[in-house]
């Protein structure tokens, strides 16, 4: 299951509208129509999601570990460690992309002495 199919998972559980989700959000709904649906969504967004929807568990919409929703008692607790969780996934993904776009540089300065 995608993000995008676990969020939508998660506004039907617990019984939010599909037009006031996006709206407390302010994450447009075009990104979960058409061949939008199959792309990611970025970290600004991600943030935007689990800022407005504190139950929802970064843990469980990134990694698929643990429950969907964070309890009530330990929310404020558990939310906080879900924008932790978040911020090492994003330096996981930042340090692929850092990776890959050094690669992509030496690939491309190869090109370059290959057609001199």
């Amino acid at each position: 299951m995608t993000v995008k199919d676990k969020i939508l998972t998660y506004i039907k559980d617990k019984g939010i509208t599909r037009a006031e989700f996006f709206e407390k959000s302010g994450v447009s709904e075009s990104n979960f129509k058409g061949d939008a649906k199959k792309s990611e969504l970025g970290c600004e967004k991600l943030v935007k999601i689990l800022t407005a929807f504190p139950d929802l568990s970064a843990e469980w919409l990134l990694r698929d570990n643990g429950a969907m929703c964070l309890s009530n008692e330990e929310g404020d607790i558990l939310h906080e460690s879900s924008f932790t969780q978040l911020l090492q996934y994003v330096r996981e993904k930042d340090a692929i992309l850092n990776n890959q776009c050094k690669k992509i540089g030496q690939l491309e300065e190869k090109i370059r002495q290959i057609t001199e």
